[in-house]
């Protein structure tokens, strides 16, 4: 796909005319682990729409918030400990310790457990690497595609023609910002086809060699045999044989004769 024509686009359109080189690396890392993944357009456009949302215009990794108000939210310990018990946040801390992170804001013990099991990764020792563009790309495309965020998936809503981009918020979070994200959707759709997303590259069309002249093989047939010159005594030339021969008998003929 051409990845400038892309960026131009999103840059007029979802970023006010200015993209900072930090957004333009999240945007690809995500954009190139969709490509990596054979993602479908819709699929791609949604999980663009998504990140935009959830990182603020890809601005932040993390949600924004200090220790006291993930206390609050997702601990055990805070104002909310039934959502603190589906999250999985078991132990005091893990509000803070758990928070949302990443392109999808991956929250809770639980979800950073299933995650680091489905990718390989230690998740509960070093939640801090979903803040990382190339592993949140990796938890976002595992997610989604698994419906392992709230059991729904992107075959779901966005398999379906046209894709239901306001119903696909529930893969992330309920309905939550539905219509505002579907909007993202379609821009970053519109951006994505314009760019080519999905084409096979054109190949260059390859020379027409041009053909080796022809060389005709050498004939076998053998040269013509020059006629004998006439021979010659003492520089006289001698007329060939065969006129000797026929003046030779008008002569005998002629002396023949009886007056």
């Amino acid at each position: 796909m051409d990845k400038p024509k892309f960026f131009g686009s999103i840059r007029r359109e979802l970023f006010d005319g200015a993209l900072t080189p930090q957004q333009v690396y999240r945007v690809e890392v995500l954009l190139d682990a969709c490509l990596a993944a054979d993602w479908p357009l819709a699929f791609t456009s949604y999980a663009l729409a998504t990140a935009h949302h959830e990182t603020a215009n890809w601005s932040h990794m993390k949600e924004l918030g200090g220790e006291a108000y993930f206390k609050r939210m997702y601990d055990k310990a805070g104002a909310r400990p039934k959502v603190a018990a589906t999250l999985g946040n078991v132990e005091a801390g893990d509000g803070v310790k758990f928070a949302g992170r990443g392109y999808v804001q991956l929250t809770g013990r639980s979800n950073y457990v299933k995650a680091g099991k489905a990718l390989g990764l230690d998740l509960l020792k070093e939640p801090g690497k979903v803040e990382e563009p190339t592993i949140a790309a990796k938890v976002l495309i595992w997610g989604m595609s698994t419906g392992a965020y709230t059991g729904k998936s992107c075959r779901d809503y966005l398999a379906k023609s046209p894709p239901d981009y306001v119903n696909a918020r529930r893969i992330i979070n309920g309905t939550d910002k539905a219509s505002m994200i579907a909007t993202y959707a379609k821009e970053f759709q519109a951006a994505l086809v314009g760019a080519g997303y999905g084409k096979a590259p054109t190949e260059p069309a390859k020379p027409v060699p041009t053909p080796a002249p022809v060389i005709a093989a050498p004939t076998s047939a053998k040269p013509p045999v020059p006629a004998p010159e006439p021979a010659r005594h003492d520089g006289k030339v001698e007329a060939p044989a065969s006129e000797r021969s026929w003046w030779g008998g008008v002569l005998s003929r002629l002396f023949s004769k009886e007056p």
